[in-house]
């Protein structure tokens, strides 16, 4: 698949979910790919576009927001792949190091409206409804605890992932 892409002269599109082709909600697990930008996407691909979306979310999620034909998915921030139907796994989960930072995140917003966690199989999640976003204090401690712990905070539009 991925040597196909390198010598296509076809468009390549690589397309986010959350806040590009779904518009972001309240919910998360609400959030649904709206059936006019999946008839351009069929059409695009009709046309000869390869079509790859990019998520931060697992293979499952991602196809749940995305009911649609693309010829790749990458979920988890890449760290999963589908492609022509089969998964694979390309970075190793670190359960222990999650496990650890879920319970550091819930311990830090447990008490604050606004700010949910939401725990995927290989990263978290941390979604803000929150005043201020990224700039709220809270949301500003919570990355940079994740950061201390030696993990990446990305910074997303209404979350940290």
């Amino acid at each position: 698949m991925f040597a196909r892409l390198v010598t296509s002269e076809a468009p390549l599109l690589f397309l986010d979910l959350d806040g590009t082709l779904a518009p972001l909600v309240e919910r998360p697990v609400a959030a649904r790919v709206p059936d006019s930008t999946r008839r351009v996407l069929r059409a695009l691909r009709r046309g000869g576009a390869i079509v790859v979306l990019i998520t931060g979310r697992s293979i499952d999620g991602a196809l749940r927001v995305a009911p649609m034909p693309a010829d790749a998915l990458l979920g988890d921030h890449g760290a999963r792949a589908l492609i022509d139907g089969r998964r694979s796994s390309w970075l190793p989960a670190e359960t222990a190091r999650l496990t650890r930072a879920v319970a550091m995140v819930e311990a830090l917003i447990s008490q604050t409206p606004g700010l949910r966690l939401e725990q995927k199989e290989r990263s978290l999640a941390i979604h803000l409804r929150i005043a201020g976003g990224h700039k709220n204090p809270i949301v500003r401690e919570v990355a940079r605890r994740l950061r201390v712990a030696g993990l990446r905070a990305l910074r997303g539009r209404r979350v940290i992932d």
